[in-house]
C-alpha cells in the first residue's frame, strides 16, 4: 500500500541557517513514488477488468425470447439469429407451451447458433434462452 510523503521545502535564512529541513530527495522517497504509480496502474487495470466482467454478466443475464415457434412432432431445429448466437453451447433453454397444448417438449442439444428439441406432438412454443455469453 502506498504511503504518502508530505514533502517539506528546505528553508534557510539570509545567513544560511536552516529554518526548516526539507524532505530528502533520495532513493527511498523516489521509489515510494514509483510504487504509488505502479499500484495506481494495477488498480486502474483491475477496475477495467471488473467493469468488463460486469458488462458481460449483464449481457449474459439478458434473456433472448423466441415467441410462437411452431414445432412438428419429433425432432426440430431452432436457429438463433446471428446477433443472438451464443459464445458457448452451455446455455439454458426454457420451453413454454401454449396453454391449451398437451405436448411435451424436451431440449436435446444446444449449439452456439441454435438448439434441437423433441416434441411429442405438433405445438407452438415460446423459448426463453439465457446464458452462453462469455
Amino acid at each position: 500500500m502506498y504511503n504518502r510523503t508530505f514533502w517539506l521545502d528546505h528553508i534557510v535564512n539570509s545567513q544560511g541557517a536552516v529554518i526548516q529541513q526539507g524532505t530528502a530527495m533520495n532513493q527511498e522517497h523516489f521509489n515510494n513514488i514509483e510504487i504509488g504509480v505502479f499500484e495506481a496502474q494495477v488498480a486502474q487495470d483491475l477496475n477495467a477488468i471488473m467493469q468488463r466482467l460486469n458488462a458481460d454478466e449483464a449481457k449474459n443475464a439478458r434473456p433472448y425470447i423466441i415467441k410462437g415457434k411452431a414445432l412438428t412432432a419429433g425432432v426440430n431445429t431452432v436457429d438463433l439469429p446471428t446477433a443472438e448466437s451464443r459464445n458457448v453451447a452451455t446455455y439454458c433453454v426454457q420451453p413454454v407451451l401454449q396453454a391449451a397444448s398437451t405436448a411435451t417438449v424436451a431440449v436435446t442439444a444446444t449449439q452456439k447458433n441454435g438448439f434441437t428439441v423433441n416434441a411429442s406432438a405438433a405445438c407452438t412454443v415460446t423459448f426463453i434462452i439465457t446464458g452462453g455469453m462469455l
